[in-house]
């Protein structure tokens, strides 16, 4: 039996402001930078990930006015070597000049790719190189916050990258507020267009070992990096368990830090729940789909939604994957993504997505075939 088809994203670059095409009869209209929504079978959208390390120079790190620059150079380096054990292409953007720091040195095969202007991607081949490579998720980190990293994520989002920004993976110097300050403000502004994790929250898996999603519903670049980086915590252990109303709990602290829990004793649960980190930050990100709910409408979806996992699926929740267990639920304005381990009686969120858009059959269509016409 031939595998189901499934709608594939991938990035188009219209110069000319706007463009129109046909796929399978199906009329699309985009303009700008965009998504083309192609019909793929057997196929799914690459989301290789590439570090990109921004000024990683001696004369910035060591420079006394720097934060925290000797734990900014120990931190990188692990950040190096992750990434390198992953199998995971680097791209040095050093500005115009600069040298490369030594305990972070490029190594053969690595690009080192100089650049003037506001960040790495203006008038640069970088964008190329990225395609080259395969890469449709960029991994950041490095210096300045407040200028090249800031400008180099905004940029990177704008293009339709994933972004995925490392929070103790860069820094800068006292400005208008101290550079401490300055690192807190633009790691909890910049959740508007990338994921942001520590390092030790950070799983990189070498490309050939992820597992093969085979999708049945299609994801913009970013949904599908999260939905990856929540598998890559649970094939690493990383999430905890417990029972499913200490899961809801914890979510709804997690959104409202000023939330109790009430203390009572639970009756035991057939089956455990656990958080990923990565669905934890999505629930955290200011302007986010969850952070659009209410706190009472919030916890109703998460309670709805364990609900009819656990207990009385009600045609809101449906499988997404032909190889693995993972299922969604089908909130208003967001897909809540899961996975299911029948034989631990675990039940894993791992991301948030939003709302699948498929094209809409043809009215005309319809109208035939209910009268006979087709």
């Amino acid at each position: 039996m031939s595998a189901p088809w499934r709608w594939q994203l991938t990035r188009n670059f219209i110069a000319t402001g706007r463009e129109t095409q046909s796929v399978k009869g199906v009329t699309l209209i985009w303009r700008s930078i965009s998504y083309r929504l192609t019909i793929s079978q057997g196929m799914e959208t690459d989301e290789r990930m590439v570090l990109l390390l921004l000024r990683v120079c001696p004369d910035l790190l060591d420079d006394a006015a720097l934060h925290d620059g000797t734990g900014l150079r120990v931190r990188l380096a692990k950040l190096l070597a992750q990434v390198r054990a992953a199998g995971l292409p680097v791209i040095y953007a050093p500005y115009q000049g600069e040298a490369i720091d030594v305990a972070l040195a490029a190594q053969s095969g690595d690009l080192i790719l100089p650049w003037e202007g506001a960040h790495p991607f203006q008038q640069t081949e970088l964008a190329l190189e990225l395609a080259a490579r395969g890469a449709r998720h960029v991994l950041l980190a490095g210096l300045h916050t407040e200028w090249e990293v800031d400008g180099c994520a905004r940029a990177a989002a704008v293009l339709g990258y994933a972004v995925t920004l490392v929070a103790d993976g860069h820094s800068t110097r006292d400005g208008v507020l101290p550079a401490a300050q300055i690192v807190a403000h633009h790691n909890h502004v910049l959740k508007q267009v990338a994921r942001v994790l520590p390092l030790d929250a950070l799983v990189l898996m070498p490309p050939d070992s992820q597992p093969d999603l085979e999708l049945l519903e299609p994801f913009a670049p970013a949904d599908l990096a999260a939905l990856r980086q929540g598998l890559a915590e649970l094939a690493h252990g990383r999430i905890p368990y417990t029972h499913p109303i200490n899961a809801l709990n914890v979510l709804r602290h997690t959104w409202d830090p000023t939330f109790i829990p009430p203390m009572y004793r639970l009756a035991p649960a057939a089956w455990q729940v656990g958080t990923s980190q990565t669905l934890a930050e999505a629930v955290r990100q200011p302007g986010g789909v969850w952070q659009k709910l209410v706190g009472t409408e919030a916890t109703a979806v998460a309670q709805q939604a364990l609900k009819s996992i656990l207990q009385t699926p009600d045609g809101q929740t449906r499988p997404i994957s032909s190889t693995l267990p993972l299922f969604c639920y089908q909130a208003t304005h967001f897909r809540l993504i899961y996975h299911q381990d029948e034989a631990q009686k675990r039940l894993t969120l791992l991301a948030v997505a939003a709302n699948a858009v498929l094209p809409r059959e043809n009215p005309m269509d319809q109208f035939r075939t209910r009268f006979g016409l087709a």
